[in-house]
């Protein structure tokens, strides 16, 4: 852990180069392929505009499947990380749980809290890890990276478990680039890739 002056001292430069890595900028929009068991589809994520949740500014991000809204969540960024924070504006999560930090404030972190799985509410324990890259590439174009991997278990209502792994790379200016995810269900265990393909920037 660090200091808390030292926190204050570094927090405003590592919050600046976290929001670098996941932008939130209403209009923005990512193209994904997503492929999990010999199937395939294309979605897109799209920024909404800032609402407040419980006094806190939080952006939407939508994804769509064939022009329908598929999933939602809103995050927020602050103290060197990106956090989400709801999957419904009127049923916020107790406590936020981060889904990326800055490797200025440490290379792990643990998490115990809630989420919501399939609409219904669920104990998470969530673990993280960081690492910077000195470059990822997309459409040609080289920029500096972050690697996120975080392992989850999730126990719900009526005692069933389900884990995940994700790793993630992260592009500065262009947000996920590739996702490749493990859920383990109690009978199945499901692997899959979401793979960036284009990225549309709001123009200012």
């Amino acid at each position: 852990m660090v200091s808390a002056l030292f926190t204050l001292l570094v927090a405003p430069a590592a919050l600046e180069g976290v929001a670098d890595f996941f932008p939130l900028n209403p209009g923005d929009e990512w193209q994904y392929v997503e492929e999990a068991e010999l199937m395939s589809a294309r979605s897109v994520d799209r920024v909404g505009e800032a609402v407040e949740i419980g006094g806190i500014k939080v952006f939407p991000v939508i994804t769509l499947t064939d022009d329908k809204e598929i999933d939602r969540v809103f995050y927020k960024v602050g103290e060197g990380s990106v956090s989400v924070v709801a999957f419904n504006k009127e049923k916020p999560l107790l406590a936020p749980y981060p889904i990326i930090k800055s490797p200025d404030l440490g290379e792990k972190w643990k998490h115990q809290g809630e989420t919501y799985i399939q609409g219904a509410l669920a104990d998470l324990k969530l673990e993280g890890r960081v690492k910077r890259l000195s470059s990822v590439e997309f459409d040609g174009k080289k920029v500096e990276g972050l690697e996120v991997r975080l392992e989850a278990t999730v126990l719900e209502e009526f005692g069933t478990k389900i884990t995940f792994t994700q790793v993630a790379t992260y592009g500065k200016g262009i947000g996920l680039i590739k996702m490749e995810s493990t859920s383990k269900l109690p009978k199945k265990t499901i692997k899959s890739t979401r793979r960036l393909v284009a990225y549309t920037p709001i123009k200012t």
